[in-house]
């Protein structure tokens, strides 16, 4: 006699137990983002920086810039180029209002968390690489810290900062998306983000390049030949810099540092800067730095 077969148990589909199809995430996390930069934007309106004291530089800079004078000789500025004339587009484009630069500084915002969501999204789950995202938006570009919440990117103290740090953490996700699937765009594309950092602000640049100079590292400790043919990428993305100050210093010769780039150089804001780099009075900065 012919044994009964049981029936067999439903096995849930993966999708079932995954959750939502890969599609509906991505989705909801980009809604969840937008949201959240809307939710600030309302929040935060009318309260992003004094344009006197705090952000005017920037939009009088961008100003002159759009009527025609010349960045470095008629108009005195301490960071790249990129940002000061990117603005001054927008302003020839859109006209000159603050309300122009306010926009570009929310989109800015935007593409930050974007970033910062999909950096931590190579190394975690949705929800711990939206949290990380959503902490920047809080915390950095809309400085939800305390109630006179000036300095943040809708209205910065320089956009150089801003656009700089987005152009490196740009850099820093290709550059570890490189790292994890072995895509050579992505290194190009990390490295085109690093000459666009060089045209911004040292800080972020600096931050960067630590993250470079680590990968570079440890592939030459791994293979001589992948360092070797990683080095088209670097040559390619740090040519644009070179171009550009080199065509600059060729115009204004080394009054493009002593009276613009690196500050520390700048004979009229020399003590400003050294004292706040803590180096006017390196011994008591090092006592200050041991007594925390």
């Amino acid at each position: 006699m012919a044994k009964r077969r049981e029936p067999r148990p439903a096995v849930p589909s993966p999708a079932a137990v995954a959750g939502p199809a890969p599609g509906s995430a991505r989705l909801l996390a980009a809604l969840g983002l937008l949201g959240l930069v809307a939710a600030n934007v309302l929040a935060t309106w009318g309260r992003w920086g004094d344009v006197v004291t705090d952000c005017g530089r920037e939009l009088d800079v961008a100003l002159q810039l759009s009527q025609g004078q010349g960045l470095y000789s008629d108009v005195r500025f301490w960071y790249g180029p990129l940002p000061p004339v990117l603005n001054a587009l927008l302003f020839r484009a859109r006209g000159a209002q603050v309300d122009t630069l306010a926009a570009a500084g929310v989109a800015c915002a935007a593409l930050l968390a974007v970033l910062g969501y999909r950096l931590a999204r190579l190394f975690a789950g949705r929800l711990p690489a939206w949290a990380a995202a959503a902490a920047l938006l809080q915390c950095c570009a809309f400085v939800q810290l305390y109630p006179n919440n000036i300095f943040n990117f809708v209205a910065p103290y320089t956009y150089a900062a801003t656009y700089g740090i987005s152009l490196a953490l740009a850099s820093a996700y290709w550059l570890a998306r490189h790292a994890l699937r072995g895509r050579r765009r992505d290194l190009w594309l990390s490295t085109a983000a690093l000459g666009l950092t060089a045209l911004c602000k040292l800080e972020p640049l600096f931050a960067a390049l630590v993250a470079h100079v680590a990968f570079l590292g440890l592939t030459a400790l791994r293979e001589r030949a992948g360092l070797l043919a990683r080095l088209p990428p670097y040559a390619a993305g740090l040519a644009l810099p070179a171009a550009v100050y080199g065509g600059l210093w060729a115009r204004l010769g080394p009054a493009l540092v002593g009276d613009n780039l690196l500050v520390l150089g700048n004979a009229t804001a020399g003590d400003f800067g050294l004292r706040h780099a803590g180096l006017l009075d390196l011994g008591g900065s090092l006592q200050g730095l041991a007594v925390s």
